[in-house]
């Protein structure tokens, strides 16, 4: 590598200049991050379809009577739906309509796709709706919700259509918690809906659905478990996406229950009362006060050193959630000793839970200046480093933004401090690895922090330093690899730090004629 007093007079004769000096700051827009959301599929979610828990049986007599061909085992499904539909619409006996409904449930659960779409093309849609209110028989209702429940299990259109029929409305009319069996069939169709599309979200709670969800732990009887983790389940598709919920009150009461859920069933609910808290707390700064008062951040704490990542994505969301609002906050979740539990995470070997664990290490050092200082002293800000230059494009951005906020806000002290530790170093691995050019740009602003903090000593030794560990040359190479702006902001910083004043020189006079125009 060249001497520094050679690289520089290298750089006089052949830097590119393409565009003017002056150099362009990317700002950070907020300094609580606005939570990455990736689409997850937790092992209850997927399993939304309601499998027969019956054995398969031959079909009963009683409708073979009506429809003889409907025991014959090569029956096409269309004309067998078909028929079924028949005798459920047509039929005066209640025994046939029972059976024909056991029967189609009996299609519809077979764990395939293909009949969900085949019952909305029959017509199946307006009638399971129907049923759901237009007779007293118990049976009858909890087939017609188990239809329905798998039913939303499958296309989108499907669902729609179920709704634009008034599924919504009768089903949660039938939310008792006297009546499990019923209400785990209903109770599994509204999560389906709420958890199809934010539309359907909104329009369930519009409808109070969530209110009666809380109501059945409120209640005094006893529920069976399962019942209780498909209602939690429900409650997590009601949350999901809304950033709060209606009022105080209820915010309380969703908290109480995941602490509950935690704290008393097992790991497959408690997986889900994580996502609860994750969803409550992205909201205002009043509902992670609740979720701090109420005590059960001492429980996420424990799921921090859980090596599954399904508990601990939701946990450190929850954390990094509560760790973007405010000062006393953020405090708090110091006080919780955070730092050394994501010292656990950040090498975690899955880049989602590498990339939560820097998010929420972003909104601690958009903290105050106390807290910026305090963090950089721990441990984990040398480990840390590493995501700078992570396998992961989304890890290395999140990284930069670690980094560039303790640069940006941080006391100057504290930025000498990470050069101190060897940032530099880590810094020229990222540039030489980093296509992205958001993050490329955090690197830059990364990098202007360190120089610009370097000023504290008469001889700025991190300008120095900078191009010792070749970030200097990185960043010169890498003009025109991204995009007008960011050429803007690499020639800013070398000019600014790297620069020399073009010797002024007076105009010698000279003989050749200067031509004036009249």
């Amino acid at each position: 590598m060249l001497k520094l007093e050679a690289r520089l007079e290298e750089r006089r004769q052949n830097f590119l200049k393409s565009v003017d000096q002056d150099t362009i700051q990317h700002k950070r827009d907020q300094f609580a991050v606005e939570l990455r959301r990736t689409k997850r599929l937790s092992k209850f979610n997927s399993k939304r379809v309601m499998l027969s828990k019956q054995a398969e049986s031959q079909v009963p007599k009683i409708l073979v009577d009506y429809y003889p061909q409907l025991q014959n085992p090569d029956l096409d499904l269309r004309h067998k739906l078909t028929i079924l539909y028949n005798l459920i619409t047509s039929s005066a006996s209640y025994e046939v309509l029972y059976k024909a409904l056991l029967e189609a449930r009996k299609v519809i659960t077979s764990g395939s796709s293909l009949p969900i779409v085949i019952f909305a093309e029959v017509g199946y849609i307006s009638v399971l709706v129907n049923l759901l209110e237009c007779t007293s028989d118990h049976e009858i209702k909890k087939e017609a919700a188990w239809c329905i429940a798998n039913m939303t299990s499958g296309d989108h259109f499907v669902t729609r259509s179920l709704v634009e029929y008034g599924a919504v409305e009768k089903l949660i009319r039938l939310i008792d918690p006297y009546k499990q069996d019923l209400l785990e069939n209903v109770v599994w169709a509204l999560a389906n809906i709420a958890g199809d599309c934010q539309e359907f979200r909104d329009y369930a709670n519009s409808h109070k659905l969530i209110y009666e969800l809380v109501g059945v732990f409120d209640s005094d009887c006893e529920v069976d478990d399962g019942v209780i983790k498909t209602c939690a389940w429900a409650i997590q598709n009601c949350v999901k996406n809304t950033r709060g919920l209606p009022d105080m009150q209820l915010v309380n009461q969703v908290i109480h229950i995941a602490k509950n859920l935690i704290r008393n069933y097992d790991e497959e609910t408690q997986n889900i009362a994580l996502w609860i808290l994750s969803e409550v707390t992205n909201g205002e700064n009043k509902h992670i006060a609740a979720a701090i008062n109420s005590g059960v951040m001492s429980e996420i704490m424990k799921f921090l050193e859980h090596n599954n990542s399904e508990y601990l994505i939701p946990a450190l969301r929850t954390c990094g959630n509560i760790v973007s609002g405010d000062a006393q906050q953020t405090q708090t979740m110091l006080n919780y000793r955070l730092l050394d539990y994501l010292q656990n995470t950040v090498d975690h070997q899955e880049y989602k839970v590498r990339k939560e664990t820097y998010w929420t290490l972003s909104n601690i050092t958009a903290g105050t200046k106390s807290q910026i200082s305090y963090s950089v002293s721990q441990p984990i800000m040398v480990s840390a480093m590493k995501g700078l230059h992570d396998p992961n494009n989304y890890v290395r951005r999140e990284a930069s933004w670690v980094y560039s906020n303790i640069t940006e806000i941080g006391p100057k002290a504290t930025v000498i401090q990470l050069v101190h530790m060897g940032i530099l170093t880590r810094l020229s691995q990222a540039f030489q690895v980093e296509s992205d050019p958001k993050t490329f740009s955090n690197l830059l602003r990364l990098s202007r922090g360190l120089l610009e903090a370097g000023n504290l000593n008469e001889d700025n030794f991190v300008v120095k330093a900078f191009c010792e560990v070749g970030c200097l040359d990185l960043i010169e190479s890498l003009q025109l690899k991204y995009n007008e702006r960011i050429d803007q902001e690499i020639i800013g910083l070398i000019e600014e730090f790297y620069g020399f004043e073009e010797e002024q020189q007076q105009p010698e006079s000279s003989s050749i004629s200067q031509f004036e125009f009249s």
